[in-house]
């Protein structure tokens, strides 16, 4: 044994207070700044109203589906299934998405339905 003496860790630790997903991603991080222009620049109202049909269980926001899928661009990922995995282990990603995970056919179906209105954002 040595004499070192070494930072506690405990990884099964609760919190008191849960944490915001903010707090482990740096506020300059592309992944706030994909996020916060996607909420507050962008005009998603064509995709937004292309989600008419009310059968079946409510679909991700599209704002946040946009959000990812700029995210995942911007940072040269372009598969669906690595967008989907990025979803479950990156903190960046968990914060552009709230936690939620979407599966790889549902990134690739909003991609395919919405690529023409996603495009022409930046005309």
């Amino acid at each position: 044994m040595t004499g070192k003496t070494f930072r506690d860790w405990h990884a099964g630790q609760v919190f008191l207070m849960p944490p915001s997903l903010d707090d482990f991603v740096p506020e300059s991080h592309p992944a706030r700044i994909v996020r916060e222009l996607v909420e507050a620049a962008l005009d998603l109202s064509s995709i937004m109203r292309s989600q008419s049909d009310v059968r079946g269980q409510p679909p991700y926001d599209p704002r946040m589906m946009a959000a990812l899928l700029f995210d995942a661009y911007s940072q040269e990922i372009y598969s669906s299934r690595e967008i989907a995995r990025c979803c479950q282990d990156r903190m960046d990603f968990m914060a552009v998405t709230a936690c939620q995970r979407p599966d790889f056919r549902t990134v690739n179906a909003f991609r395919k339905r919405h690529l023409s209105s996603l495009g022409d954002l930046f005309d």
